[in-house]
């Protein structure tokens, strides 16, 4: 499970890193989304109705956006390979658990269970489950430190 969760992991780089680019193209041509939030729904039927006048720009712009859809079919794929095999892990009681805590998807429990191991270990700190609490993603940026 540790190996599908560090794919993941790369996946979803791939995404940010495809995502960037067809904005960082975007922006190059003078294409600003001035409305809402980038990657819902309105901001991707706005990059449908986006045409460019030289041949050469529109191809470039149709690949930058089918590599973000690549990468998040791809990014969708391995969560769902993580799901189906998430019924026979031997820590699914853990991920269980973790999911009744507030903040704690499916998805995050599987990865703190699959990063941390077993939680009876003594040394693994308060502090060590802090950093990887932050580490997730949607995780509330700032945090009380004692």
């Amino acid at each position: 499970m540790r190996d599908l969760i560090r794919l993941r992991s790369v996946v979803r780089q791939v995404v940010t890193r495809a995502r960037q680019h067809l904005q960082g193209f975007l922006l190059r041509h003078g294409h600003k989304h001035e409305r809402g939030t980038a990657w819902r729904m309105a901001y991707r039927r706005w990059l449908s109705t986006l045409a460019f006048e030289h041949p050469a720009q529109q191809i470039a712009f149709q690949d930058y956006v089918d590599a973000v859809m690549h990468a998040e079919r791809r990014l969708q794929q391995v969560e769902e390979q993580i799901l189906s095999l998430l019924p026979e892990w031997n820590q699914r009681p853990v991920v269980d658990a973790l999911q009744a805590m507030r903040g704690i998807a499916l998805i995050n429990a599987v990865v703190l269970v699959a990063e941390v191991g077993d939680f009876k270990n003594p040394n693994i700190s308060l502090g060590d489950m802090r950093r990887w609490r932050r580490a997730m993603p949607g995780s509330p940026r700032q945090h009380y430190e004692p």
